[in-house]
């Protein structure tokens, strides 16, 4: 067991030192500022293993590198359409040079358009903290009254629907606008800087598939991958829906119990896992945790 800390990169305001005094060894991190679909280099890997390694003098710290969140799966992939053969190839590059470099742990994801959704970044504590929430309303709200989502009516109940009517009118404009960045408009580590209309564009790239047509992707996916991972002695761990239930009517196939055996029996390597956030498993009462982590 490992204590690890997410770190964003050189421009996160948490920094190295900070982490350091908060007692973790290991960093969990990306080279985000790389576009979905390039090659992670060597040499881009490397200079990042050392920023985490060295202090500014050059003298040795206590962390290294020990987590990729995430090599992002582009939406070509997800979808099975356009430059999917391409896509799949640059995939297994990055992780061939994580391997080459010493890295062994890989979380990606296979959330369609989003990596995860909340609908405050900022949202204030009982004790002055600061945490990430998601508000149920609030969404409805964004989607029923800020997108105009066509067919979001038939997903929420009557009850939902004047909930979110209620909570779309208490809100000012730039309260909206706020609401909406935080949904869409690009999260720590994202490249995603989604205007209302391309968000919606690429929502409907997802009209046509359904959870089967998902997981058919999703095994293709691992399929592909799997192999390349176990020969470079790297472990690809699936974070699963984060929040695990459906939203903006999309597929989820990464949320429940059920869910996460299926995607073992995909690919029988030990490169193939789970990670296992308890975050997102455990809001939905019909995961058991201590049975599904005794699996």
């Amino acid at each position: 067991m490992e204590q690890t800390w997410r770190w964003y990169g050189p421009n996160d305001p948490v920094s190295l030192p900070d982490i350091m005094q908060a007692g973790a060894t290991g960093i969990v991190t990306a080279l985000h500022e790389v576009p979905v679909g390039e090659v992670w280099s060597v040499q881009a890997i490397k200079d990042r293993q050392h920023i985490i390694a060295a202090s500014p003098d050059g003298s040795p710290t206590r962390l290294r590198w020990s987590v990729v969140e995430s090599v992002p799966v582009s939406e070509s992939i997800k979808t099975g359409s356009g430059d999917v053969r391409q896509h799949l190839e640059v995939f297994k590059q990055c992780i061939r040079n994580l391997g080459a470099c010493g890295i062994q742990t890989v979380c990606y994801n296979f959330m369609p358009v989003l990596d995860w959704t909340r609908t405050d970044l900022d949202f204030r504590m009982p004790d002055g903290s600061t945490a990430l929430r998601f508000n149920a309303d609030a969404f409805a709200a964004f989607e029923l009254h800020i997108l105009h989502r066509p067919g979001a009516e038939e997903t929420y109940s009557q009850e939902q629907r004047e909930k979110a009517r209620a909570y779309a009118d208490s809100l000012s404009d730039e309260v909206k606008l706020v609401l909406q960045r935080n949904i869409i408009a690009g999260l720590p580590g994202s490249d995603k800087d989604y205007t209302l209309s391309a968000f919606q564009a690429v929502l409907d790239t997802y009209r046509h598939i359904d959870e089967d047509g998902l997981r058919q992707n999703l095994q293709r996916f691992l399929e592909e991958v799997i192999p390349v991972a176990e020969k470079a002695g790297v472990r690809m761990a699936i974070h699963p829906d984060d929040p695990p239930r459906p939203l903006l009517g999309l597929p989820r196939i990464v949320s429940t119990e059920a869910d996460a055996s299926r995607l073992l029996h995909m690919a029988d390597s030990p490169a193939n896992g789970l990670t296992f956030c308890t975050g997102s498993y455990g809001v939905r009462p019909d995961n058991n945790l201590p049975a599904c982590s005794g699996d």
